[in-house]
């Protein structure tokens, strides 16, 4: 009964693994078709209207070009946000799934590292570190 318990727990963590990838893919998607919109702003593609079609829940508005402009850079950081979140997410479930299966961890401390920000490595170029 016991292993079944355990297979049982194996499978679920799995699965969230599974979906918290195809939510990373879905949510990057999206942020790919919110860069592309955000260019042709930038770019000057839109026609001199002051107001912009602007697709958002399932419905098209019209919107104040820059409001449309601002609410997409919103939408970008919430999807950068929320992307980096499931990624940490996906470490530390592998992380479970590993230490339940062979009741160790056989990865090297190197995997956890965390990648260096944009404001990091703009203070690492303001204030080089020298010996």
């Amino acid at each position: 009964m016991q292993y079944l318990q355990n297979q049982a727990e194996l499978e679920r963590i799995a699965e969230e693994i599974l979906t918290e990838k195809q939510l990373i893919i879905d949510l990057d998607r999206r942020r790919n078709e919110n860069r592309m919109a955000l260019a042709s702003f930038r770019q000057g593609k839109m026609k001199d209207d002051k107001r912009v079609y602007f697709f958002a829940g399932g419905l098209f508005m019209k919107l104040p070009k820059e409001s449309a402009k601002e609410n997409l850079e919103k939408d970008q950081q919430n999807i950068d946000a929320e992307i980096s979140r499931l990624r940490d997410s996906i470490k530390e479930r592998t992380r479970d799934l590993e230490l339940k299966e062979k009741g160790k961890i056989d990865r090297t401390k190197g995997f956890e590292l965390k990648s260096i920000g944009k404001d990091d490595l703009r203070t690492m170029v303001r204030h080089p570190v020298t010996d």
